[in-house]
Formats: C-alpha cells, sequence, structure tokens
C-alpha cells in the first residue's frame, strides 16, 4: 500500500481541485525538471510531512501530533498495489523527474534530520484524481476512513483556517528554515 499524507489545512484546496497536484508548481521548477506526487509506503505516517512551526521565536519541527493539532488534522489517501500508473520508487523517481543532485541531495538531508527512510518514498509525474480513492483521517491514535464527500461538506462548513495555538504560527518549509530545527 502507497499513502499519500496531508493535514487539514490543505484538504479544501485538494477536495476543491478533485486530485491530488504534482509539486513544486512548474512556474518554481526549472526548465527541465518535473514536478512529483509524492506518496510514501510508511504506513504510520510520513515524518516529512510534518510542518515547521515557530514557538516563543524558535523554529521546530512538529511531530505527528503537533502537526495534527496545528494543521486542522491529519489524512491519508491510501492506494492498493496497481491502483496507480507509472508509480517510482525513490530515487528512481528523483532521476525521471529530472531533479537537480543539489535538490535530490536536500531531500536525503531533510529525510536523515526526520529520521525517515527514502526507500519508502515514492512518487507519480502526473496528477492524480481523488474520486475513487479511500480517503482516511486520523482520530485518535487511529486512522479511520472517511467519505470524501462528507469532508466536502465539514471543510466548507468549518471554513480554511490554520490553528494558531497560541503563539505558533505554521511556515512554510524552505530550506533555510530547517538550519536551527
Amino acid at each position: 500500500m502507497l499513502f499519500h499524507y496531508t493535514n487539514g489545512t490543505k484538504m479544501a484546496s485538494i477536495l476543491k481541485d478533485g486530485h491530488l497536484r504534482t509539486v513544486p508548481d512548474k512556474k518554481s521548477l526549472r526548465l527541465k525538471e518535473k514536478p512529483i506526487m509524492w506518496l510514501s509506503s510508511n504506513p504510520t505516517f510520513e515524518k516529512t510531512a510534518s510542518k515547521i512551526i515557530m514557538k516563543n521565536g524558535v523554529a521546530k519541527l512538529c511531530n505527528m501530533e503537533e502537526t495534527e493539532k496545528y494543521c486542522n488534522g491529519l489524512y491519508r489517501f491510501v492506494f492498493n498495489e496497481g491502483d496507480l500508473e507509472g508509480v517510482l520508487s525513490w530515487p528512481r523517481v528523483a532521476v525521471e523527474a529530472r531533479m537537480p543532485e543539489k535538490v535530490k541531495q536536500r531531500l536525503i538531508k531533510r529525510g536523515k534530520k526526520a529520521k525517515v527512510d527514502p526507500r519508502q518514498w515514492f512518487g507519480v509525474l502526473n496528477n492524480v484524481d481523488i474520486l475513487s480513492v479511500k480517503l482516511e483521517k486520523r482520530v485518535g491514535k487511529k486512522w479511520v476512513e472517511v467519505e470524501i464527500k462528507d469532508e466536502v461538506r465539514k471543510i466548507s462548513k468549518e471554513g480554511h483556517v490554520v490553528s494558531q495555538g497560541g503563539s505558533v504560527k505554521r511556515l512554510p518549509v524552505e530550506d533555510a528554515e530547517w538550519s536551527g530545527i
């Protein structure tokens, strides 16, 4: 099984689009590089999907529970073997995407810092439709299957707000922000 982990702050746009998008967007890429829709074989959580927050003026890489708390929940799209065409494992996905060596090394460095195994990384080079994909939400300490249409209704009622948690703000994951974490 392969999983695409995400959080509640991103679910509104995913559900609105109806697909999981490749990242980064094409405007951010060099001319020949292709974007990737990332997957993981880790059945618990992909730690590289954690967020960086500022707490009391210090950058901190959130763990699974903190990411869930500050990002309005955790979700994952579940894919069985054969559900996706063109799945590539690491480092093959980086080669096929024509990822620059510097970016590959940065991903490995970040993965080591988060204590993840790059052998659990996979990707496809195209957007993936979510309408027939199983969606799970983390409830308590378990992953529970939820209906996509129910989540669309909930998110449109609740809005698309990032939980601030007092002095905590979610930051984009830029390379420079990893230096002190």
